[in-house]
């Protein structure tokens, strides 16, 4: 059933019922018509104090229609936020998120049910890496971009390592993420990293910030937090519980009171 947004009556009663629309950061972009024509659903979004913008290079939320998108636009955001966090609602899913308050992505499954059916969903499912994870990883089956990052990690490089077998005191783990955050990471990491970085992966040490930054915080966060879903679908509850720890650590001790972002864009369970 479409639901008639043109209407003013019954827009007014959604809008009245429903309230201000879901968002951490008020702004999110869209592409793409049905079962809300685009246009409408755009102005409802944001008589629901949402702002809302085409495709653009810092879109972290995107709600896309069924029909009249574009799978070049798509496949060009998904390079443009490699290694970033990204969500991709279809217009139901976040019509759904809005009416219920719960978010479709707490929950993997439901997420996944949205997509069936849905042609861009499934799209994009071709080309991204487990995308209900929110973190963009493509796959070599779609996309023009192959991965732009080293094996081993900055905090790998460090010598964090988590699990039962080879993995370090919390103590230890910790001083690694306090040093990684604070420090110029020229100053910690080896010249011959620097240098394979470089040479084969030449964005991947820019996409650290700077010391202390949000974007330093984030790119941890996101570090621990995929790791973390990882672990726990290959069941590896010790390595698992260390990534959590550490990351509720990280929220605690860099995040809280002093950054704004959303630590929960990026859920673990």
């Amino acid at each position: 059933m479409i639901i008639p947004l043109d209407n003013e009556t019954l827009k007014n009663w959604f809008l009245e019922c429903f309230g201000s629309a879901p968002s951490s950061e008020n702004f999110v972009s869209t592409t793409g018509s049905m079962p809300f024509d685009e246009e409408e659903f755009d102005e409802f979004l944001g008589e629901g104090n949402l702002t809302v913008f085409g495709i653009q290079d810092e879109t972290n939320v995107l709600i896309i229609g069924r029909e009249n998108w574009s799978e070049e636009k798509l496949d060009n955001l998904l390079d443009r936020r490699e290694g970033l966090g990204l969500k991709v609602y279809s217009q139901e899913m976040f019509w759904a998120f809005w009416t219920t308050g719960q978010d479709p992505f707490d929950n993997e499954a439901v997420a996944l049910a949205f997509a069936e059916g849905h042609p861009a969903l499934e799209y994009l499912s071709t080309c991204w890496v487990d995308w209900v994870s929110t973190q963009v990883l493509r796959s070599s089956q779609g996309g023009n971009l192959q991965m732009d990052s080293p094996e081993k990690s900055v905090l790998k490089e460090r010598g964090y390592t988590v699990g039962k077998t080879k993995g370090l005191h919390f103590s230890k783990r910790r001083e690694i993420l306090a040093e990684v955050f604070n420090l110029n990471l020229f100053e910690i990491l080896s010249p011959e990293y620097i240098r394979y970085c470089k040479n084969n992966f030449p964005h991947y040490l820019a996409e650290w910030g700077n010391p202390k930054s949000e974007k330093r915080l984030v790119k941890m966060r996101d570090f621990l937090a995929t790791n973390c879903k990882k672990q726990k679908r290959q069941q590896n509850i010790e390595a698992a519980s260390d990534y959590e720890e550490d990351l509720e650590w990280l929220r605690r001790k860099f995040h809280t009171g002093r950054f704004k972002f959303d630590w929960l864009n990026y859920r673990v369970d």
